[in-house]
């Protein structure tokens, strides 16, 4: 009995010593997918899969892999050069753990036990006093790093003369500002933002929060630009025709003393009855007025729009078919033919802006709408999956995407394979931000999983979706495991 307990010792012994040569372990993070565990230990997926038999079903977060260890390339992730800079010390904030900070600096747990020897077990406090080793970086820099290498290869060092500021600005968020928001707004990417915050982390953020806006953030100020252009080009397109409109309309009254003449309205009062199916967005895009507006003219529409609700609606460019013709009265006696004349001008005039008007309003409504339908997207950003899900407690794909556009009235179908059907489908190559895109990743012959796409540069789309194990996140289709599985593009608006 005692030589089997000693060759069981022994065996363990030796297994365990064969794992520690051959093997190391690795915690699963938010975010992480089992291909970019692979790409990072530069192992093959099937290898982690024949050690960790379970991971083929839902790799959870915190769960530990045993990753091969023969290729393994984790000592590349980060070159730190060796400084000869001191520990520096960091504050405990609220909800911090050491794994958290280990995974903040980029270091192991074990080298901050090893910097902090008095800490053990014991766990960690608000305002507590960490030292950090001098060889870590914050996990911001730590991308940065290898893509800094490789454009200091083929991009030109920037001359002496170069006056690019290098301040960075501080400021307050703003209520229902997310940081996809603020990035966009600043013309610069998520990453540059948490590179300036590296504190926020992953927490949303909070009104009245301070943040810091990178040096090399250019404010936007295109949709004025754009707004502005748009005006001014109307005026020159329609001042050209607007002289010879105008002098055509007094000699007809003056040659041919009509006592009526049909005149553009600068706007037409318009009752219509709300038919079945309809919705308050379809009506205010028929009508060339935002749903705000719809609901300001008729109040009682706010909450509900009931069928065979007669609607009063003041709009710019309604069908031809409902349009009231202005009817403007003459008098026969030539002696009142200057102030005819003034009539026509005057309304002339009024038609000019109006023109003017719907022209602008037409060019920019779909910009600001989709910006509007992005933005209330990213404000999930962080939202946990549940199956079914359509609120702030979870999502599913097809759930967020109901959420998203029941908020400006538009009711889509509830799965994603219904939601396929929904609006036109266009060919990926032309997908704009606002479309739907679909995926099949189940391995079926058919779709089941659908996004938002927030922005197309150079071929690749971002999109936000509610994925099983990250939440609510923005991917992209240059991500190995979605570029395979796009299958179609859908213009719902």
């Amino acid at each position: 009995m005692r030589y089997q307990l000693i060759l069981v010792l022994v065996f363990l012994n030796s297994v365990l010593a064969f794992s520690q040569e051959n093997f190391t372990k690795h915690t699963v993070s938010k975010g992480e997918t089992i291909s970019e565990i692979a790409e990072k230990y530069d192992v093959k997926v099937t290898d982690i899969y024949k050690l960790n038999h379970n991971a083929k079903n839902l790799l959870k977060l915190h769960s530990v892999l045993l990753i091969p260890v023969a290729h393994s390339k984790n000592t590349k992730i980060v070159s730190r050069t060796k400084t000869n800079k001191s520990e520096r010390t960091h504050e405990v904030l609220a909800k911090e753990t050491l794994y958290g900070l280990s995974r903040q600096y980029g270091i192991t747990v074990d080298e901050l036990n090893q910097a902090n020897p008095n800490l053990g077990s014991n766990s960690l406090t608000i305002g507590q006093k960490i030292k950090i080793p001098a060889h870590a970086l914050p996990s911001t820099e730590i991308a940065v790093v290898s893509q800094s290498k490789k454009e200091s290869a083929v991009v030109p060092q920037a001359t002496e003369n170069t006056n690019q500021s290098t301040e960075e600005n501080t400021r307050e968020v703003l209520p229902h500002e997310t940081k996809y928001s603020i990035a966009k707004q600043y013309g610069i990417t998520i990453q540059e933002f948490n590179k300036a915050n590296p504190k926020i982390g992953v927490k949303s953020l909070k009104v009245g929060q301070k943040i810091i806006i990178p040096a090399n953030a250019i404010l936007t100020t295109e949709k004025a630009v754009v707004s502005e252009t748009i005006v001014e080009k109307a005026k020159e397109e329609i001042a050209v025709v607007h002289q010879s409109k105008k002098e055509k309309l007094k000699a007809e009254l003056v040659e041919k003393n009509q006592s009526t003449i049909a005149a553009n309205a600068m706007a037409q009062d318009i009752i219509r009855e709300v038919l079945p199916k309809e919705t308050k967005y379809g009506i205010a895009k028929q009508y060339g007025i935002s749903v705000q507006e719809l609901e300001k003219q008729n109040p009682e529409i706010t909450k509900k729009l009931p069928v065979g609700f007669k609607l009063n609606i003041h709009a710019f460019n309604a069908p031809e078919k409902e349009v009231a013709i202005a009817k403007v009265e003459v008098n026969n006696n030539n002696n009142n033919n200057n102030n005819n004349n003034s009539v026509v001008e005057n309304n002339t005039i009024e038609t000019t802006k109006a023109e003017i008007k719907t022209f602008v309003n037409m060019a920019s409504r779909n910009t600001d709408f989709l910006d509007q339908l992005i933005n209330k997207a990213a404000e999930n950003i962080g939202t946990r999956y549940q199956t079914g899900g359509t609120s702030k407690s979870g999502f599913d794909c097809s759930g967020l995407m109901c959420n998203t556009f029941g908020a400006f009235d538009i009711k889509l179908p509830r799965s994603s394979i219904e939601q396929s059907g929904f609006g036109t489908k266009v060919e990926a190559e032309e997908a704009k931000k606002g479309d739907l895109i679909f995926f099949k990743t189940n391995g079926r012959n058919q779709i089941n999983h659908v996004g938002m796409v927030v922005e197309v540069c150079e071929g690749e789309i971002k999109f936000i979706h509610a994925s099983v194990g990250n939440g609510v996140i923005i991917s992209s289709t240059r991500e190995n495991y979605y570029k395979r599985k796009v299958v179609q593009v859908n213009r719902v608006l």
